[in-house]
């Protein structure tokens, strides 16, 4: 694989996904490809490979064994990866670097890793306690959403300020995507009423539905608050 292009992977591994699709492939075979790209340092595939994957735990997030399974699967396939790139931004890191440090350390906090929960918590809590430096900007939403799904409803309620309180252009839309990674149908239903109570500007509501909807243990609420509030 190493002696592949960063096209030719990327064109491989969305081939792959889609064989197994369609039928023409299995997912036993992506999951066995997708091993190979354990020690990869290029964004762009890193982006396909768990875009892919994204795609294969959604179809079985009902299945509480296989989720649990792909999960720990998850966890396996990025931790290499997630510890060599760390937390820290070098002075020569270009904006691909930034962005697969935000990819990496978001997908392994929400599989898990004891360490990235360990620092996220940390800097959420700063974060929470006043110290506005303890996230870097590039990392708001990697810690907002590990924060959320291991935090409870302090942490909800936290960033639930954040959104109405930030001046940050992008602010906004980072804390309603991360709003999303609730854990519990009380909560899902209390985001799905903030979104709607007229707080959240119109074109952002979609946010709200989306981010539950990405969210398997939550995302059947969505449907119930639909479907309570038709008319």
């Amino acid at each position: 694989l190493d002696k592949l292009s960063v096209q030719d992977k990327i064109g491989l591994i969305g081939d792959a996904a889609a064989l197994a699709v369609s039928g023409d492939g299995t997912t036993a075979g992506v999951l066995a490809f997708l091993e190979g790209f354990s020690n990869e340092d290029n964004y762009l595939v890193w982006s396909e490979v768990l875009s892919s994957l994204g795609k294969i735990r959604s179809v079985f997030s009902d299945d509480k064994e296989l989720s649990e399974g792909l999960r720990k699967y998850t966890l396996k396939l990025v931790t290499a990866a997630t510890d060599k790139v760390g937390w820290e931004f070098g002075p020569h890191d270009d904006y691909l670097k930034g962005q697969l440090r935000a990819l990496l350390l978001l997908t392994a906090g929400l599989a898990g890793h004891e360490g990235v929960v360990a620092e996220a918590t940390k800097r959420f809590d700063a974060f929470v306690a006043g110290d506005k430096k303890a996230i870097h900007p590039s990392l708001r939403g990697a810690v907002y959403k590990i924060g959320i799904k291991n935090g409870g409803k302090p942490a909800y309620e936290a960033i639930k300020n954040e959104y109405l309180t930030t001046t940050s252009i992008d602010g906004r839309e980072i804390t309603l995507q991360s709003l999303g990674r609730v854990q519990t149908a009380e909560l899902a239903q209390e985001y799905l009423k903030f979104g709607f109570s007229g707080k959240v500007a119109i074109q952002d509501v979609h946010s709200v539905g989306v981010s539950l909807a990405n969210n398997a243990k939550v995302r059947n609420e969505v449907w119930e608050y639909i479907k309570a509030n038709w008319d």
